[in-house]
């Protein structure tokens, strides 16, 4: 009996279903439609379509061709010029035994900064620079630290800070440890170990798609310059920096070029 009533009721649902949609399509229906969009029917629609072709064809088309030619043109000047700085400074990357072998001391033992998270905590790639730069120090490379990087810009931001008590608590002497809490950009520390610090003959350390910018300005400075390379483990922003590397070359050989001054607080 109650498969039965819910049949009933299933039934009763559905032809009122279709008679609340019948009803809906003869108001419908009855709207004037014509009187309303009218207008719409006025408009000579095919013109205007072959008009807008005609345009498309004779002015938006080119006109899109020619953009696209100067983004390529611009995308493989781009990857020119990061290319041939990496070429031009990849022979300076050693390891510590032909740091070793070098003739003469050198002045410092240059680590860029990188980013700090808001509990002072340091990044993985920050992380492992700082590491590589202390095992540099106890090798005897260089008898200077120089901790370049960000911490003027805000008060509740610093690179140097967290570099420096990481290389105090791995047994560095304090008064071996040099700061440059102005080191805002690559060019900026290079050209400020090169004026404040007389750095003539440094080891830079960072990773390596940074190291090939960081020796290609060191060079154009006059700076005497070796890189180390940092990467002691896979990053997950590889792919990240590796993209922003290509544009981040070519505004440091425009820098290289220009040398402006580097930042003062």
């Amino acid at each position: 009996m109650r498969k039965k009533t819910d049949a009933k009721k299933e039934k009763k649902q559905r032809r009122t279903l279709k008679e609340w949609l019948s009803a809906l399509w003869k108001t419908v229906k009855r709207i004037p439609w014509e009187k309303i969009f009218g207008w719409a029917f006025a408009i000579p629609w095919r013109r205007m379509l072959r008009t807008v072709g005609r345009f498309s064809r004779k002015r938006v088309l080119p006109f899109c061709c020619f953009l696209t030619c100067i983004g390529i043109l611009c995308g493989v000047l781009l990857l020119s010029i990061s290319a041939a700085v990496c070429d031009k400074t990849r022979d300076r990357i050693l390891t510590v035994e032909e740091l070793k072998g070098i003739d003469g001391e050198l002045d410092c033992i240059l680590v860029l900064g990188c980013r700090v998270y808001a509990d002072g905590t340091m990044s993985h790639m920050l992380a492992d620079r700082v590491q590589t730069g202390i095992a540099l120090y106890e090798a005897g490379v260089s008898p200077k630290l120089l901790m370049s990087g960000d911490s003027s810009s805000s008060e509740y931001y610093d690179e140097v800070g967290a570099m420096q008590r990481a290389a105090i608590l791995s047994g560095v002497p304090e008064e071996a440890i040099l700061t440059d809490p102005m080191g805002l950009s690559t060019y900026d520390s290079i050209a400020r170990a090169l004026e404040k610090y007389e750095g003539r003959r440094v080891v830079i350390v960072t990773q390596r798609f940074h190291l090939y910018r960081a020796l290609y300005v060191a060079e154009k400075l006059g700076v005497e310059a070796y890189g180390v390379s940092a990467d002691l483990r896979p990053y997950s922003t590889q792919l990240k920096s590796d993209v922003r590397e290509i544009f981040a070359r070519c505004k440091d050989v425009f820098y290289a070029l220009k040398q402006p001054e580097p930042v003062e607080k």
